[in-house]
């Protein structure tokens, strides 16, 4: 069961193929991002040249392995995620804050980076859901840029809606930067506000009692078959955890997956490493291992991001999943996945198809 394809090692050679080595308009405009980075993004008064970026050569931008009714789809959103994270993407207009008895926000979550309160979307009556920055943690670049992935992945099924930014004018001392993202609020069910992800889900008594392995199985597939679509457009996850996947139910009470934090986003083959070299010693690298066991090793190795990278983190996921309901199958392919040679894990399409036939034999 667990054979690589002959179409798979021809995939993995493409992608480890080195890209000539040439003057490059993205690399460059990824130098002056690092830079920019480096010195403090939150100086709003620390802008980035791009004056003279017409004078650099502009490569082929996209990875020879997509298939060619792709390539055009990557090279746009490519440039249009660049060009999105400096303007108005589009401002979250007629959004109104949900407040409790007390006059007070209703906060929906929290972590390290920000907070997410409920709203209502007026025109419609929706609910929405406000992510809300933590200054000291995020600069308006970078939530810019979230918006701009968030922006080009709403056409996938795998991630929700996203309505706009919203601007706030905060006091200085205010522990939020002024810019807000909204997106779909998922819930677990339309007529409810309870709200649950992967992680939490798994202990509710509906998850542990009311659902079968096939319905676990289907649950899977569906996302591998998502994040082969976020692939497609040219897109890592990089932070793929069981924290950041939502968990809903359709009338008929089968559940899908739906993912809502892209802060840690990357485009696909990318001519720098994700982390760069000499950042971690080898004591640090045990220790950040330990506390994120889902992120690939090669992650720290000055690797590139790829899809393997993704592939391991799903792993992960599937790994948890099948010792908790006692799937065998899940876990061997889990294993599988989570392999430390990045070239012997499977692609999502191999993933999806061994998926499907467990799925068959249930």
């Amino acid at each position: 069961m667990l054979t690589l394809s002959r179409l798979q090692t021809e995939l993995d050679d493409r992608a480890a193929t080195p890209a000539p080595a040439q003057p490059s308009f993205w690399k460059e405009f990824r130098r002056r991002m690092r830079y920019l980075f480096c010195c403090g993004a939150n100086n709003n008064r620390l802008e980035p040249d791009f004056t003279d970026l017409n004078e650099v050569y502009v490569p082929k931008m996209y990875p020879d392995w997509l298939p060619l009714e792709q390539n055009q789809r990557y090279q746009n959103n490519k440039q249009r995620l660049y060009q999105a994270a400096y303007e108005n993407i589009c401002p979250a207009d007629h959004i109104v804050p949900e407040r409790d008895k007390r006059g007070e926000l209703v906060q929906i979550g929290s972590g390290r980076y920000g907070t997410v309160f409920l709203a209502r979307y007026k025109p419609t009556g929706d609910y929405v859901a406000v992510k809300r920055f933590k200054r000291n943690k995020s600069s308006e670049i970078h939530i810019r840029r979230e918006a701009a992935f968030l922006d080009i992945l709403q056409e996938t099924k795998l991630c929700p809606k996203f309505y706009g930014i919203l601007e706030e004018k905060r006091q200085s001392t205010s522990k939020f930067a002024n810019l807000s993202i909204v997106m779909e609020l998922v819930r677990l069910k339309e007529n409810t506000k309870q709200c649950f992800n992967l992680k939490s889900f798994v202990q509710t008594q509906f998850a542990r009692g009311g659902l079968t392995t096939k319905d676990w199985f289907n649950f899977n597939i569906e996302l591998a078959q998502g994040l082969m679509e976020v692939h497609e457009r040219g897109i890592c996850i990089l932070n793929l955890k069981d924290e950041n996947i939502m968990v809903s139910r359709d009338s008929e009470g089968a559940i899908h997956p739906r993912l809502v934090d892209l802060g840690g986003v990357v485009l696909l083959d990318d001519d720098n490493p994700i982390v760069p070299p000499q950042t971690f010693t080898e004591r640090k690298l045990n220790i950040f291992n330990k506390k994120r066991p889902s992120l690939a090793p090669e992650l720290f190795k000055s690797s590139k991001p790829t899809a393997q990278i993704d592939i391991f983190s799903l792993g992960c996921i599937f790994e948890d999943l099948g010792k908790r309901e006692m799937m065998c199958d899940l876990t061997e392919l889990a294993l599988w996945c989570t392999t430390s040679d990045p070239s012997l894990r499977p692609t999502l399409a191999v993933i999806v198809k061994e998926l499907g036939e467990l799925a068959v034999k249930l």
